[in-house]
């Protein structure tokens, strides 16, 4: 209408840099203060030291609990070797004196308050024992935790057909406020005699 003063609508323009990859907002502080240079100023001013505290509240809590909750996980020292990896091939089970080697311990260094441990068992090559049609072997697997009250926790006792070359990981939980001073497991089997293996124990928290 001919007399009637018309205003502009204060606009807002998102600019993206190329080189950078950033956005800059423009046009804000001119909606907020479009009559002073030292608002404007300011706004701009509370708005670049504001973003980077807003993304790490948005972005980099969430990432800091993921990471304090994920298990810090230790391989085990195993008993009678000076590494944390046995590879043994699976003798016939035990007749009068001849022992077997189906056992193997490892050892859980004291005051180490692991909460749960994880036996990672890899079957290396085809043995001797009697097969699936997959040409898998059926071993049988058991897995304890000692304790120093003579008390043993039998956790795991499976036949467990494993594919050649395929981790196998079994997880054991200790008891409420006591720690184990060892993990004791049992790889043999009939079906499994003659087939080598790897054996890898780590402790968790």
């Amino acid at each position: 209408m001919i007399g009637e003063e018309q205003t502009a609508e204060p606009s807002v323009t998102i600019a993206k840099s190329e080189s950078s990859q950033q956005y800059a907002i423009s046009g804000v502080a001119e909606v907020l203060y479009p009559h002073s240079d030292a608002c404007f100023t300011l706004a701009m001013a509370l708005f670049s030291r504001l973003a980077p505290l807003a993304g790490v509240l948005c972005l980099g809590w969430p990432s800091l609990a993921i990471a304090q909750t994920a298990p810090r996980c230790v391989p085990l020292k195993a008993v009678g070797s000076e590494g944390s990896v046995v590879s043994k091939r699976v003798s016939p089970n035990t007749v009068l004196f001849v022992r077997d080697n189906w056992n193997t311990d490892f050892f859980v260094p004291p005051d180490s308050r692991y909460s749960q441990f994880l036996v990672s068992l890899t079957s290396k090559t085809v043995g001797s024992g009697t097969r699936d049609s997959a040409g898998q072997e059926l071993y049988t697997i058991r897995a304890y935790l000692k304790y120093d009250d003579s008390n043993t926790d039998k956790l795991f006792d499976q036949s467990i057909e494993l594919p050649q070359g395929i981790p196998f990981d079994i997880q054991l939980f200790s008891r409420p406020y006591e720690s184990p001073y060892q993990v004791n497991v049992v790889v043999g089997g009939e079906r499994a005699i003659g087939s080598d293996y790897s054996l890898t124990v780590f402790g968790c928290n």
